[in-house]
């Protein structure tokens, strides 16, 4: 609990993240702006706060903290940040799980002009892809991802009024299938829930 125990960084509280190696979790705090880092203890399942990365700090995009994800090999945290209308890339060491900024993307690049709100965020099991949920601009953004690096190049962006979509005005959310085959999207103000087909070479996605 915010404020408990040493805690700090979980004011407003909106999302989580686990690991896959299962030794750290990470918590986004709207309120607090702010990513904390937990160690896991992998038999009870107990966490030991480790530290807090806050805007205006140690982070620089994460005003308003929404979503959180891990890669599926534990290299990068991605923390978007709605206040900004931004994601921030975090490089993730293995041992301590502690953090460093190495990259930002943000709306305000032209390219990336649908993704206001972002309210979501998940990482292809195969790594090669980001997907984000924009909330105001009623969107899925797709992120091509660096495998070494983990850094972002923008794809292409899916929205609401595109041709053909409906389902996700309000993007809340968003996950994609264990074998990588398809993406799903929650509409909030839709109260739906798109479908897509995800191309496992290019990351595009075709609205099911």
């Amino acid at each position: 609990v915010d404020g408990a125990s040493g805690v700090n960084g979980l004011d407003g509280a909106s999302a989580v993240a686990a690991t896959q190696d299962g030794k750290h979790v990470y918590a986004t705090a709207a309120a607090d702006n702010s990513v904390s880092l937990f160690q896991r203890d992998a038999t009870t399942g107990l966490l030991t706060f480790g530290t807090a990365y806050s805007d205006g700090g140690t982070a620089s995009a994460i005003q308003g903290a929404s979503a959180v994800a891990v890669a599926p090999n534990g290299g990068q945290v991605y923390v978007a940040g709605f206040g900004e209308n931004a994601i921030e890339v975090f490089t993730r060491t293995p041992a301590s799980g502690l953090l460093a900024s190495v990259d930002i993307e943000r709306a305000t690049d032209p390219n990336l002009s649908a993704m206001t709100g972002p309210r979501g965020i998940a990482v292809a099991p195969d790594g090669r892809h980001v997907y984000v949920a924009a909330a105001t601009g009623s969107a899925v953004v797709v992120f091509t991802r660096n495998l070494t690096t983990g850094t972002l190049a923008w794809h292409s962006s899916v929205t609401n009024s595109s041709p053909g979509v409906s389902g996700m005005g309000g993007a809340r959310a968003v996950a994609v299938s264990p074998d990588g085959r398809h993406v799903v999207v929650a509409g909030e103000t839709s109260d739906g829930i798109a479908v897509f087909a995800r191309n496992l070479s290019t990351g595009a996605l075709t609205f099911v």
